[in-house]
């Protein structure tokens, strides 16, 4: 397998090209490919989205929030905004449970003694739905910081014993 005649036309076939930013770390790069980095993608504003006429103080507030990083995501669009109304209107709703958990407590007490109140599974149920939206619209961070210095050298068993010279 490999040998003479095991491919090359077939597509796909071949050495994978490196990315560019590979290459300008690698010092391989072209010149155009050096500029093209260094200028980034052109993109273009993304148009603003119109908030509603009929929502709440909460809502407005919540959208206020939401919306300028949705729309730097370019998650958020005229065909999306149904979608982010509902999620602006989903966290107002788990805002007023909360208020009336702090209010009432999260326990009540029933002829059959002390049971959770009822509103904690409807909010349990909130924060998983408004979690899941709030990815959808890349609201929530996803992996690890990206580290802005460069990690210090660990020091080797052999400096350590020289007491730090070369």
């Amino acid at each position: 397998m490999g040998g003479k005649g095991s491919g090359g036309f077939r597509p796909g076939a071949g050495r994978k090209k490196k990315a560019a930013h590979l290459k300008i770390a690698h010092g391989t790069a072209t010149i155009a490919e050096r500029l093209a980095a260094a200028s980034g993608p052109a993109e273009d504003q993304p148009d603003a989205v119109t908030m509603p006429d009929d929502l709440s103080p909460l809502q407005i507030e919540h959208w206020k929030e939401l919306a300028p990083i949705a729309v730097r995501e370019r998650t958020l669009t005229e065909t999306t905004r149904p979608a982010f109304l509902l999620l602006c209107k989903n966290r107002a709703n788990l805002d007023d449970y909360n208020g009336i958990l702090e209010t009432d407590g999260y326990t009540i007490e029933t002829e059959q003694g002390t049971k959770a109140h009822p509103l904690l599974t409807a909010r349990d149920r909130m924060v998983k739905i408004i979690d899941a939206q709030m990815a959808r619209f890349k609201l929530t961070p996803f992996g690890k910081e990206v580290p802005t210095g460069a990690p210090a050298k660990p020091v080797s068993k052999l400096q350590a014993l020289r007491g730090g010279r070369s």
